[in-house]
């Protein structure tokens, strides 16, 4: 009795330190049981999601795997399910660099079409002030060349009574030298010819006599005096002869003189006519210059304006490739990035497919539900 209660006591002193052991690391098997727990569970949802996407999975396939998740990663399905993530993530590679490189060409394009807008908008501003200077110079160009026509034609109009008279007095003058050089020589050397020629040598004399207002016994007597022969002229018929001559060389000299001190006035009336007559015919000249370069830059701005808003629209055009570029090249990155996670998951779960397996949860649980080691050392004592 005495040896089987020492051997009974002995055998409790080795349980109870292994049993104490075991209670020791039974909240560390929990926590690290449930944390594998939680890791192959997102390991496992993980690859449900990609393996959904895989198009080269048969339906039934895939529906089998999935549902001998996670002993089936393990298996073959778990390789062939690796080595189509692995096809598909290089496929995924693929279309990433495909969508980079079209992501990037999209985004030189848009800088170009940017910078293009801007140039536009540089023009566009140039050119609206080159406009608007051309249309202020056309305005103040055709104000100054109304300006000048006006002042050429109301000297044109000053001038026109002074034009007149200066034209009458040459008249005049060309009317006395043809008298006194014409009609009163051909009768004072007796040089007509016929009857005709005489008399009609003789009235031009008398009326022109009458128009000067000569005297009227001078004018009486030129008749009969002017329109004898000279070898027939009696003295007094002389006399009157040689006072018409006086009378009539000086009133023609009265006519060339007057028209001869006129003429600086004349000369200069005339050049100042001529001389804003030219200032309105280049200011005219300038006018028509400004107002068709307003027309030209005008047009300009006009054809600015064109390019910016075709810029513009472009850059709309563009600006919606680069951003739909962009996003194909996120959801490519975001695929590789699945893939790549996808790959990883199954390895996890190949190298470890039950984590459960190292602690069984059937053996955790005994071990959580068993006694304390003093109520085990004392079962053992009354054993």
């Amino acid at each position: 009795s005495s040896g089987a209660s020492g051997s009974n006591l002995s055998l409790a002193w080795f349980i109870v330190p292994r049993r104490a052991h075991l209670h020791c690391l039974l909240p560390h098997r929990l926590s690290a049981a449930s944390a594998k727990g939680r890791m192959q569970a997102t390991d496992i949802t993980l690859i449900r999601d990609v393996v959904q996407t895989l198009e080269t999975i048969p339906p039934d396939a895939r529906q089998v795997f999935l549902e001998g998740l996670p002993g089936s990663a393990a298996g073959t399905g778990g390789i062939l399910l690796a080595a189509a993530l692995e096809d598909a993530h290089k496929d995924a590679e693929k279309a990433c660099e495909e969508a980079a490189t079209v992501a990037e060409a999209a985004t030189r394009e848009l800088d170009t079409v940017k910078a293009a807008v801007d140039e536009a908008a540089t023009v566009v501003e140039a050119t609206s002030v080159e406009a608007l200077a051309a249309e202020d110079a056309s305005k103040a160009a055709a104000k100054a060349a109304k300006e000048t026509d006006r002042e050429h034609k109301l000297i044109q109009k000053t001038m026109q009574g002074e034009t007149q008279k200066w034209a009458a007095m040459r008249e005049e003058r060309a009317r006395a030298e043809s008298i006194f050089q014409g009609s009163f020589k051909l009768l004072e050397v007796g040089g007509w010819e016929d009857e005709d020629v005489r008399t009609a040598a003789v009235k031009a004399v008398e009326e022109y006599l009458q128009e000067i207002s000569a005297e009227k016994t001078l004018i009486a007597a030129v008749p009969g005096a002017i329109g004898a022969k000279p070898d027939g002229r009696r003295p007094f018929d002389k006399m009157v002869v040689e006072t018409t001559e006086t009378v009539l060389s000086k009133h023609f000299a009265e006519v060339d003189a007057n028209i001869k001190q006129a003429e600086p006035a004349e000369r200069e009336a005339r050049a100042e006519l001529l001389g804003i007559w030219a200032l309105a015919d280049v200011a005219g000249d300038e006018a028509q210059t400004s107002k068709e370069k307003a027309v030209l830059a005008n047009a300009e701005w006009t054809t600015a304006e064109t390019k910016l808003k075709l810029c513009r629209k472009r850059l709309l055009e563009v600006e919606a490739t680069s951003t739909q570029a962009a996003e194909k090249k996120a959801r490519a990155d975001a695929r590789c990035a699945e893939l790549e996670s996808g790959k990883a998951a199954i390895e996890r779960l190949k190298s470890a497919p039950m984590a459960a397996e190292s602690t069984p949860a059937p053996a955790v649980e005994a071990l959580a539900a068993a006694p304390a080691p003093a109520e085990a050392a004392a079962s053992t004592v009354a054993a």
